[in-house]
């Protein structure tokens, strides 16, 4: 009699973590998780509609930390990269250039690249070009559970996506 092993691959989609893949081989399951790197926007102090609809021109202003080793130049390069290149591919409709000037100055709070979890954790503060008043103030987190995904650029490619949704959603009024 000839055996015959079987081979079953399901994927289930679980709300916000990722996939689960299961691998039966005989009587043998095997489960790993997929998982991505998400980031999201919480406001602190938010900036309403109305203020950002006065504003035609986005600039990224200052990129810092506050504690240098929680966040080092490599981390800090790689956010200006990804925040110039999300502004200028996601926000030139919301921000068609001319007018009033809002400054976003970014700090970022914490950066790690190591263990099961990488994490980049930024405080925005969106600013009057002109006047240097503060108008709202964003914490973005970024969260990767996948070791291939801990690096500095592509953590800061989730938040400069995330933090560019949310402008222009607020700004439209999505």
């Amino acid at each position: 009699m000839r055996s015959v092993a079987i081979l079953g691959i399901d994927l289930m989609l679980i709300s916000g973590i990722g996939c689960v893949a299961s691998v039966q081989v005989g009587t043998n399951v095997e489960h790993t998780t997929i998982r991505r790197t998400k980031a999201g926007v919480i406001p602190v102090n938010d900036v309403s509609r109305a203020t950002l609809k006065l504003y035609k021109t986005i600039q990224l202003g200052r990129v810092t930390a506050d504690v240098d080793k929680l966040c080092p130049n490599e981390c800090l390069t790689c956010i200006r990269k990804a925040m110039r290149e999300a502004f200028a591919d996601e926000l030139d409709d919301a921000f068609p250039g001319g007018g009033r000037k809002l400054v976003v100055d970014i700090v970022c709070r914490f950066f790690k690249d190591t263990g099961n979890e990488g994490r980049l954790d930024l405080l925005v503060t969106l600013v009057d070009g002109r006047s240097k008043k503060e108008l709202g103030k964003l914490y973005v987190e970024g969260v990767s559970d996948t070791d291939r995904v801990h690096k500095a650029g592509k953590l800061a490619d989730e938040t400069a996506e995330e933090l560019t949704e949310y402008l222009k959603g607020r700004k439209e009024g999505d």
